[in-house]
């Protein structure tokens, strides 16, 4: 089967010795090179093809180990380690952790969020302080029927960072190894376990005031149309800057 493509870039670095970490996320109609490998030559498309093209081509690592090195030629980022997550796996760990409290700034209201069977659902979510389960947390991380794919990046972070309040809390840290053990062998990733449980002992000393979050939004970017497709053309001079500000964190 045709591998499909990435649905969200994230890239996170972890100062380990400032306690620190950095959060950057990155459109997925970003037009950009995709390298060459073998005998395929450098082709322009979406950033996230990367992903499906790594798998098709036999790519060592995979499609993941492609993508990361996609995004690392086209913003010169050091990328060591991927994880692969997909949905199910995102909602049984926030089930598992009993929900997620997310502010939502706006009301949600999506007539036609897709759903698992090929059709469409209406998805509404108040304004205010909602409580999440697992799958409403993934469709408020997903949707972008009102704003755009900017704002669902920002959505995702939240979400990120909603969830690791909770693993923070005590209730939660009872269960991390073993929620750590169910996650690590749920999803596709190159860190060993040993990298896993170091990020989870460094994890609860980053401080949420400490952690940078970095969004490639409307202003870096310049819509245009590519064979017939509304993607997004990098402002690498707006970019550049939000990259230092990643790199420096590192």
């Amino acid at each position: 089967d045709r591998a499909a493509r990435a649905d969200a870039l994230t890239v996170v670095g972890v100062n380990f010795g400032d306690r620190a970490a950095q959060v950057l996320s990155i459109p997925r109609d970003l037009w950009v090179q995709i390298p060459a490998y073998g005998d395929q030559p450098t082709v322009e498309n979406r950033i996230n093809t990367a992903y499906a093209l790594g798998q098709q081509y036999g790519y060592p690592g995979g499609g993941a180990a492609f993508e990361a090195y996609t995004i690392s030629q086209a913003f010169g980022l050091r990328i060591d380690r991927t994880v692969v997550l997909n949905f199910s796996v995102f909602e049984n760990t926030v089930d598992t952790i009993g929900g997620v409290d997310i502010e939502v700034k706006r009301a949600i209201s999506d007539p036609k969020y897709p759903d698992d069977e090929g059709g469409t659902l209406v998805l509404e979510i108040p304004a205010g302080l909602v409580h999440m389960d697992g799958r409403t947390a993934l469709m408020y991380a997903r949707t972008r029927h009102q704003d755009s794919d900017f704002g669902r990046m920002r959505r995702q972070q939240q979400v990120m960072m909603a969830v690791r309040d909770k693993l923070l809390t005590p209730e939660t840290l009872v269960v991390l190894p073993s929620l750590a053990q169910l996650i690590y062998q749920s999803v596709r990733t190159d860190l060993t376990l040993e990298e896993v449980g170091l990020l989870g002992c460094v994890g609860p000393q980053i401080s949420a005031d400490a952690i940078a979050r970095i969004v490639i939004d409307q202003k870096a970017v310049e819509p245009f149309n590519a064979n017939g497709a509304q993607v997004l053309k990098p402002k690498m001079d707006v970019i550049l800057p939000l990259l230092e500000a990643f790199s420096a964190g590192q």
